[in-house]
Parts: C-alpha cells; structure tokens; sequence
C-alpha cells in the first residue's frame, strides 16, 4: 500500500536538515538528522515500516496526510511567569491541522511542530497571534531562554509530504498457520542462511533491496538527489535508451563505444529518465520507482572461497532483484563470461544470469569498448547475444565544444573563475593530441572540472592554466606543450649531458624524439619513438631511459621497467599481458596506470622468443589488450630496448674503426631479430666504450651519486675532492670493457669506506665541509667546521617600528625629510661638490682618473636628491592639493554674446595627481633608505665604497644537480636578489663544471642566466653604485638553504675590493691558482697551510625554503640572520621577495662607530 506522511523541516547550524513527522503520536512521531534530503526520506521509511509491522490495521489511519494541514509563523509577545520572568519576541512556527469532529463539522488544531502535545483549538475570525499567546503563556511557562530560542524560526522552515510504501498487517496475519510436509526442510542452516542474506518475506515483498542493496549502489537515491552527475543530454542516445526500457517489460541492453565517448554519463541520463517516466516529481514516493542499482562483479565474489558461495550469493541477489522494479548496472559486463571460474569449476556468473535474462525476469544495462564486447562474445556469447547493443559515437569536435562551454558556465556559477575563450581551443587540441586513445568528449571534460585550480591571481583560466594542468598530469614539461614557445636542441642536450657523458650519437638520437614531440610530428597511431639501444656493459644505456623519463614525464618513476632476463619462460606472454587466472598484466597494467611514460625492455635479447612476437602489435599500432580484454595504450609512451648484440670488449679505449663497429651491430641485430621486428624498430642507437676524457667525467658523476648519499645530507656534510684525488679514482678504478659500474664499485669501497668512518665516528651536529686528497697513497680528509656569524652588537632603528600602524609609519616620514635637507646642505656634499669642480677639467680632457671623481660626485648628490623629491611628493602632497584648490583667480566678463560667466583660475603648479598610496613596506622601505644613504654620504669620498666585487661560491659536491640545472636552488636564487639589489651589475663571470669559464661584459649580462650557465660552481659578480660595498657586507658569509626536496645547500659570499683595474675573470683564474697551490700544500702535508680559497666563512642567514609546486602560489620561508640577531617567518614566492626585509633592517643599524 502506498502512504504519505507531514515532515517539519527546519535547518540548523552548518546546513543539518532536521525532520519531524507531525501527527503520528508520541509512540511514532519521528525525528532524524542529515545533510541530504533522499537519505532522510530513505531512513524514515526504514522507520516507519517497522513500526508498521507491528501496529494494528485499525492504526494505519495515522499515515494518511491530513488534507489543509499548513504551517503559520505568527509574531508572538510572551511574558513568561515561571520561576524565572522571561519576557520572548519573536515568530514561532505553528501547524495548524484539520479533523473531522462530525459529518458536517471540522475541528482545527494549532500546536507547535517541536512540541505537538501542548495543542489548543483555534476560534475562526479570531486572531491567530493573540489565541497562541493567551495558551503558550501559560504552557511555556517553565522554559528557560535557550528553549524558547530553540522554539523560534528563521523563516525557512516548511512542512513537506514524505510518500512510501510498505506492506500492511491484514487479519489474516494473526491466524495460526499449519505446518507442511516440507516445512522441516527450513530447519537446514544452510539453507536458512541463504535466505537470511535476503530482506523478502515469505511471497512478500522486501524493506528495502536487501543484500542487492548491501552489495550495490543505488544509483535512483543519488539521482532523486541531485547528487548524481547528469552531464550534456544527448537526444539520439535518449531516444536509443527510450525504446529499449520504455516499454512494460524492460530489455537488458548494453551501451558500446570508445573510451570517453559519453557512455557512462549517458546511463546516468537513462536513471533521471527512468525518474521522470515513473513521474517521481508528482508523487515524490521512490518506493513507486524503478531503482538502477550498480553492481561489481568482483563484490558479487569477494570472500567466496568455497565451491558454491559466490553462486548461492547471486540466487539471494536474483530473488532480491525479482522482488523489486530494479535494473541491474554491472559495472564490469565483459567479465561475466570467466568471473566465478576456478580449478574446481568452470561455472561462471553468467550462467546464472541467463536464464533470468532471458525470461525477462532480470533487466541488466551495462558499457563495454568493442574490444571488451568482442572478449565477451569470446567468453560467453549465449549471454552476450541476449543484450542489445546501443552504439554511442564519439563526439564531433563542435559538439565536444559546445558541451565544453556548458560545463563552464556551470564551473563558473559555483566557483570564483573566469574562462578565458582561447582556453577551450587549447585545450581541445591538447585532448585530440595527447589522448587520442580516449575519444571525445572525455579526453576534454575530464580536465574540464580541475581547470579553477589552475586559475591565475585575477581567476582567470587561461591557456596557461591548461598547459600547467595537462603538465602536471602527464609529467610533459610545458614547453613541449606550447608549440609556440621555442625549444632549442643546445638546451636539450645540456640538461641531458647531465646525467650521460661521451655519448653523442645516442645523445643526438634522443633529441630528435624530443623534437619532434614538440613540433608535433610523431604518428599518432604509434609510439613516440622505438629505439634499441646497443653496447657494452655499463656506457649509459639505462642512465640514458632515466635521464629521458626525467626530461620528457618529469619523474624518474615514470620509466617502467622490465629485465627480460625474468621473461625467457615460455609462460612470459601471459606474465606480460595476463591469462585467464591473472587477467591483468604487468606490462599492460603498468602502462594503463603509467601511460605517460618510457618503457624499458633491458636485455631484449634475454626474453624469450614468444615476446619478440607479441611487441610485434605493441610496436606497430601502439596498444595491447589484456586477458579481460582491457587496452592499455602506448601511443605516448617511448618505447626502448637495450641489448650487448654488437658490442666487442676486444676493441681500444676510445679508437677503433666506428664504420666496422656499426656494419657489426646492424648485422648482429638483423640476424637475432625477426624480419618483422626489426623492421619496426625507428633506430638502432649504438654506445661507445669510454676514452679517457669521458672516463673523467662519468668518475666525477659517479663520485656525485655517492656524495649525495642520505647519511651525507642528514647529517649535512659537504665533500670537495682534490684534482689529484679524482684523477686517482679514475686511474684505478675505471676498466674500459667494464664500464661505470667497475667505477662505482671502486667508489664505494675506497672513498665511501673513508666517509663512512668520519661520519659514523663523530657526533657532532654542526656542518662540515669534507675536503678528499690524496696522500701517500691513501684518501685522507681535510675537515673544517661551519660556525655560526657573531651578532654585530648595532642598534636596529627599523626593528620597534614594525609593530606600528601605516599611519604612524607616515608620521616618521617628514624626519626622513629633514635628515635628506641635512644631507643635502651638510659639508660633506659641499666637499664633493668642490671635488667636482676641482676635477672637472681633466675630466673632460679624458682623463680617467679625475672622471672617476667626477662620476661619485654626482652619484651622491644625484641619488640624495632624487630620493628627496620622492620624499617630498609624500610628505607635501596633502598641503600641495589643498593649496592649488584655493581659487588664485575670480574674475567676470562679458563676452560678445552678452552672457556672463565666473571662471575660476588655477595655476598649473598645483594641478597634481592624486596621492600616492604608500603600503606598509614602502613606508619601512623609504626610512631604511633614509639611514642608508646618511651612513653613504659620510663614506662618499672613498672610492672602494662604490665598486665592489661579490664572489659566489658553491660549497661541496653532490647536491641535487637537477634542481641546480632548473635554477631553483639557494645559489641562483642569491644571483637573482643581488641583482635587483643595491647597485649596477656591470660585469659578470661564471665557473661551469666542466671546468670552462666564461665572461660577460655590460651589453652581455642578458645571457647569464641562460639555461647553459646554470649549475656553475662559482660565479664572480661586479657591482657599482653609491655605497654597495657597504651594502655587501652583510652578505659576506656562508648561506645555508634547507629543504624537505632537495637537501641542504651552502653558499659562500665573498666581497673582493675592487682595484688594480681586475676584471671577474681574472679573479676566477686567481682562485683557481690558488686552489691548485693549496691542495698541492694538502697532499705534501705543509705546516702552515696557505690561505683556501674555497674556505668557509662564518654563517651570516640561514634559510628553511621549498619553492611552490605551482605559478602563483606562496610558500613558507623561515629566515633566521645571525649577524643582525633576528628571524622571521615570511609567505613568499621566491628568495628575493624577503631578502630587501633584511637589507632594510641593516640599512637602519647604528654601529657604535656611527654614534
């Protein structure tokens, strides 16, 4: 029977509905809490029902909805006299519900819906305001406040009808019944646990969907809800799914298509559908309703481990479906055909659902791909044969648009986003390229919803924001994704020869792969590229697959790997793609996880000969399938392959005849491959063994991965290696037919033993810097200590105002005036100022020295009064304005025309713009300047204040050389600060790894911060201006960055005078002198040694900083200055962000000197 039911509503604290049924009585009424209005509904039939089953058919009159009842929010002035005097104001909800008192008379009573048994009858034409205060004054007499508050509403509460419906006790239920003859047989419990799984009654209908619903999701809740996605309606696929299920008994059907052509989202059309043809929104009752619940096979089966539990769990699940209008969605159709197979049986889920099918008794909807339908055809094709195939098309790129754009106006309704038009273009262009194993609409809707995060400071999505996005997500970096942004190859290699050295044939092979992912020239059908990469043991071949993953996905965890040495069974195929009892395979599995990636087959010719045959089909259309029939897609995958084939150790280090060696590779490869394969691979990469230079360079590499060992970073010690040390570890340990691996060992068990014993054997917590030499004829080290800097004792004028408002901030500023007027007026300019004319002369007759004079002359009195007039527009601006709004001028004349008219005259000194705005730093900003320039001022005459060299220095080796290569590390970001700092960079001159050394003059500083010039190990930067040595000062010091990504860092900063006309480059090949020198010093065991020109310097600033993941973002910094005493936490996007805090605070010291 079907039933209907008054619900109060009212909503509370933090969006809670609250329900209470009206007019049921106190042993019924209801009362239930909840977020969502279906689960409500779903809990007070569950409620009802068992209280249903217990009640008397008489009883059941309770359930029928009164008709009129209706809900009133009088305005009520109470005066309470209980314990307490309380006087209340406010509306109260009052229901107001009929009763037929006689057959031509009707009794209406009033009460409030949270307290429904203090009730009074209403008088018609009286007043309903002042009947309730006359009986809740005495009713409410004993509530306290906080009761009477919670009695009074908003003006959102309602009374809705709740329907339902649920079988009914009829006198026939009380009768005895009789016993039969196979009534014993109930008494198996066995058999009673089968039918205890189900909620059906006997012949009777079940609460609810029992286990059908324990297992599965009801799909017709969600959607009564609202909270099920119904994306963009497609009318044909409508009117498909119409035919089929819009009929009295509905047809099992099954929706085919590619991936993310819509298929999912057109089922979820079909369940608001089946809503809308059982016309819920009427009747509003989901007892009344067909329910699609989703159903897993692999939850169908989870924990039968005994031959005939998975099949008496779907005989509970068939009753349960029987007894209900339901449509089953099977999430996984096309397993049903092997699903439930073992050892023991070969009966499978489908078996048992046929039948049900076939009759009618059961209506399944399921999606498949073609290739998964076919498997299932394969598999079980009597069952298949029973659904009906509902062909859903991938979207055009006009219809994918115009569902794009909907979805926008929907993201931008419910969040603070802007799209901008070119953004959808964009992005459909990426999802056509880059997914083209997903069709459309889905390879560009499901980025759709995650683009508002990737919205710049003004919420606007943009094409950037959908380069960041697709970058993220499929680890490309974004300038392979912008075909308009160039990409130079010399920038590809140089990242490249990071991690590979001496290989430049293999190098080149490489970047052409990156290239023409770029220009967008690789076969869409096909992997990226199919190399196979050839040589002797250890030359780089897998060092290479790892420096491309990095390069291309931005993760070395996106190189999947496969030793083929554990794939020369018989069984590999299966192993690879899957079999009947392991469907999922580790090469397919990985890839559908990993699709961006780099495959890497090592030791191909290991495998055995059944997997040449199966790459045959990855290599040539760029998917595979596995045993379930699931395709796992290659086609933005570079796929690699290594192999010895070819290799001779008998050839020299670094000589022989290259032509010889590769008709020997190319024929060695042709006859171990079949014709077919190798006809599929695009090029055969050979390797090198090492020559002598290269061998150099891969120790130093080698000897970099041990000193970034977890024990060093830790326990932050920093390693140098003497030149005569590293020359001696390549000496001994490389072998030439053994490769870098003969290298690494020998590392490990000479150099590392060393380490090992200094950092095991000490306890101390502070830095080290490790210096390796060589000493007769052992590794020796050479330890030094970083110390903390001393406090440098001045007073920090800036330090008590940054406690004050703006306001009193601006109060400080005309001080600053006058302190600039004194300046400007004081002898110390005047001194300069007759300098100038002294030296004028000779100055224009070319003479450098005198032009020097000159040039600080005018750089002092320039900058002292170009910063007062910026001081005087903020200090007078108010006076100025008000001035120049005095009317100068009033004057009447009488034109030709005879009209009069006033004009008001004023002068255009005073026509100003309007005031500056000075924010909080410009203010601190402004004063610290004001010290600064007074401390300068003093010092103008001495010429080393204005030209200053600042040495930057990289301490130790074996940092994470890969964020020093992207310039996102404590050394490139000090270049940056100092930069945008105090002063005219005016020379410039880098150190690089590979030992060159490059200079840049004036016009060439551009070029510095080329990616080429990242990771120098030292860089000599030349600064004038007026007072910037004293400005570098506080720089000079050891830096010490810590991060939770890469470490701790340390940088040296080191001021060098500037004389004797020395250039930076100059003083780069001084400190590589005197390096020389110093280790020649080490290694002979001199007493004293000469001054290190890498030495350390005491720590001056102390940095805690990971830079943000994403552009826009800020993250925290810690900042801790042991020469001016102070620390600070900071939200920054970068290190020059935070560091003028600290010049500023500087700049305002008073030294006690200064007093």
């Amino acid at each position: 029977m079907n039933f209907t039911v008054a619900v109060y509503q009212r909503k509370l604290a933090g969006g809670t509905l609250e329900w209470r049924t009206l007019g049921l009585g106190a042993q019924r009424d209801v009362t239930l809490r909840g977020q969502s209005t279906v689960k409500l509904e779903s809990q007070l039939r569950e409620r009802l029902q068992r209280h249903m089953a217990t009640d008397k058919p008489a009883d059941l009159r309770c359930y029928s909805l009164a008709r009129g009842m209706s809900l009133e929010r009088p305005h009520l002035e109470l005066t309470l006299r209980g314990e307490q005097r309380l006087k209340v104001s406010g509306r109260f909800p009052l229901v107001l519900a009929p009763h037929q008192r006689t057959a031509g008379a009707q009794l209406v009573v009033a009460y409030h819906p949270q307290r429904p048994l203090e009730w009074f009858a209403v008088e018609e034409g009286a007043p309903l305001a002042e009947q309730a205060t006359r009986f809740f004054r005495h009713a409410w007499a004993d509530c306290s406040a906080w009761e009477l508050e919670r009695l009074e509403t908003d003006g959102h509460d309602l009374i809705r009808a709740v329907a339902f419906s649920a079988r009914v006790p009829t006198l026939l239920d009380g009768l005895q019944s009789r016993r039969g003859p196979f009534d014993d047989l109930d008494e198996d419990p066995a058999r009673r646990g089968g039918r205890s799984q189900g909620s059906g009654g006997k012949g009777g209908k079940p609460n609810g969907l029992g286990l059908l619903g324990t297992l599965g999701t009801d799909l017709t809740l969600r959607a009564a809800d609202g909270r099920l996605p119904r994306g963009q309606p497609r009318p044909e696929l409508r009117d498909a799914f119409g035919r089929l299920l819009g009929t009295t008994q509905l047809l099992s059907l099954v929706a085919l298509g590619s991936s993310g052509a819509g298929k999912t989202t057109a089922l979820y059309q079909l369940v608001y559908d089946l809503l809308d043809a059982d016309d819920y929104a009427a009747h509003g009752n989901l007892d009344r309703v067909t329910h699609v619940v989703s159903l897993s096979g692999k939850r169908i089966i989870a924990g039968m481990s005994h031959v005939g539990e998975w099949e008496e769990r779907v005989v509970t699940l068939l009753r349960d479906a029987r007894a209900a209008r339901v449509v089953v969605w099977l999430e996984d159709l096309h397993t049903m055909g092997k699903l439930g197979q073992s050892r023991d049986s070969t009966r499978a889920v489908s078996d048992l659902l046929r039948g049900p099918v076939a009759r009618g008794e059961l209506c399944i909807i399921g999606e498949a791909t073609p290739a998964q339908w076919d498997k299932l055809r394969e598999d079980a094709p009597a069952f298949a044969d029973l659904f009906a195939e509902v062909r859903v098309p991938a979207a055009t790129p006009a219809e994918a648009l115009r569902m794009m754009l909907a979805r926008a106006r929907e993201l931008e309704a419910t969040s603070p986003v802007r799209f901008d038009p070119p953004a959808f273009r964009t992005l459909l262009e990426l999802a056509q390229t880059l997914f083209h194993g997903t069709a459309l609409p889905g390879a560009a809707l499901a980025w759709m919803s995650r683009l508002p995060r990737y919205a710049d400071g003004d919420h606007l999505v943009d094409q950037d924001s959908v380069v960041d996005l697709v970058s993220e997500r499929t680890g490309l970096p974004s300038e392979l994704l912008r075909p308009t942004e160039p990409l130079s190859p010399a920038d590809v290699r140089v990242r490249l020869e990071e991690r590979v050295v001496g290989q430049g044939e293999a190098l080149d092979a490489v970047i052409d792969v990156v290239m023409r992912i770029h220009a967008g020239l690789t076969d869409p059908g096909r992997p990226y590229a199919t190399y196979l990469f050839t040589g002797p043991t250890g030359t780089g071949k897998t060092e290479l697959a790892k420096a491309l993953s990095d390069y291309l996905y931005g993760s070395s965890a996106r190189l999947l790997r496969f030793d083929m040495g554990e794939y020369n069974a018989p069984d590999a195929p299966a192993r690879l793609i899957g079999d009947r009892f392991r469907p999922r395979g580790a090469l397919t599995e990985a890839v559908r996880q990993t699709p961006f990636s780099v495959v890497l087959f090592d030791e191909i010719e290991k495998a055995h000969q059944s997997v040449h045959y199966l790459l045959l089909q990855l290599l040539d259309e760029g998917r595979l399938s596995d045993a379930e029939g699931n395709e796992a897609d290659f086609t933005h995958a570079v796929i690699l392959m290594t192999s010895n084939l070819g290799a001779e150790p008998q050839a020299s280090v670094g000589f022989g005849d290259r032509p010889a060696s590769a008709d020997n590779v190319t024929r060695d490869v042709k006859a171990f491959f079949p014709p077919e394969l190798y006809n599929r691979i695009d090029r055969v990469v050979r390797f090198h063994p090492f020559s002598a230079e290269v061998a150099a360079s891969v120790a130093e590499k080698e000897l970099t991965q041990l000193l970034a060992r977890r024990g060093l970073l830790e326990r932050q010690v920093f390693v140098f290696t003497t030149q005569s040390a590293t020359a001696r570890m390549v000496r001994e340990g490389f072998d030439p037919f053994l490769g870098a691996r003969s290298l690494k060992r020998y590392l490990e068990r000479y150099v590392g033993h060393v380490l090992a014993e200094e950092v095991a054997g000490h306890t101390r917590a502070e830095m080290r810097i490790v210096r390796v030499y060589d000493a007769e004829g052992e590794y020796r080290l050479h330890v030094d200590t970083l110390r903390e800097a001393e406090p440098s004792g001045g007073e920090l004028r800036l330090l008590p105002l940054l406690d004050r408002s703006p306001r009193e901030l601006v109060d400080e500023l005309p001080g600053a005036l006058r302190i600039i007027d004194s300046l400007l007026a004081g002898p110390l300019l005047e001194q300069a100022v007759s300098e100038l004319r002294k030296h004028l002369p000779q100055a224009s007759e070319g003479q450098q020295e005198h032009a020097d004079h000159v040039h600080r002359a005018e750089l002092v009195r320039g900058e002292l009064q170009a910063f007062r007039d910026r001081l005087e527009a903020w200090v007078h601006h108010d006076d100025w304005m008000e001035e120049g709004l005095t009317e100068l001028a009033l004057e009447t004349f009488e034109p030709r025309s005879g009209w009069n008219a006033r004009v008001r005259l004023l002068h255009p000194r005073y026509v100003l713009p309007d005031a500056p705005r000075l924010s909080r730093k410009d203010t601190l900003l402004a004063l610290a300047e004001t010290w600064f320039l007074e401390r300068a001022t003093r010092a103008a005459r001495d010429a080393a204040q204005h030209s200053v060299f600042v040495e930057l220095l990289r301490v130790g080796q074996g940092r994470n050389r890969r964020v020093m290569a992207r310039d996102e590390d404590l050394f490139g970001w000090l270049i940056e600060a100092y930069r945008s700092g105090r002063g005219v960079l005016v020379a410039a001159a880098v150190a690089l790894p590979d030992g060159a050394r490059r200079e840049f003059g004036f016009d060439e500083l551009g070029q510095l911060g080329l990616r080429e010039n990242h990771g120098a190990t030292r860089v000599v930067l030349k600064f004038v201006g007026l007072g910037v040595t004293d400005f570098f000062r506080g720089e000079e010091g050891c830096h010490v960055r810590t991060s939770m990504l890469s470490g701790s860092e340390v940088v040296r900063v080191r001021l060098v005078p500037d004389g004797d006309d020395a250039t930076p480059l100059e003083l780069l090949l001084r400190s590589d002198r005197e390096r020389a020198d110093f280790e020649r010093a080490l290694e002979r065991g001199d007493v004293p040694l000469p001054p290190d020109p890498d030495g350390l310097l005491p720590c001056v600033r102390r940095v805690r900083f990971d830079p943000p993941l994403r552009p826009g973002e800020l993250s925290p910094m810690e900042v801790e200055d042991f020469r001016l005493g102070t620390s600070g936490s900071h939200q920054c996007r970068r290190l020059a962000d935070v560091l003028p805090h600290y010049w500023s605070l500087r700049a305002s010291e008073r030294l006690p000197e200064d007093a």
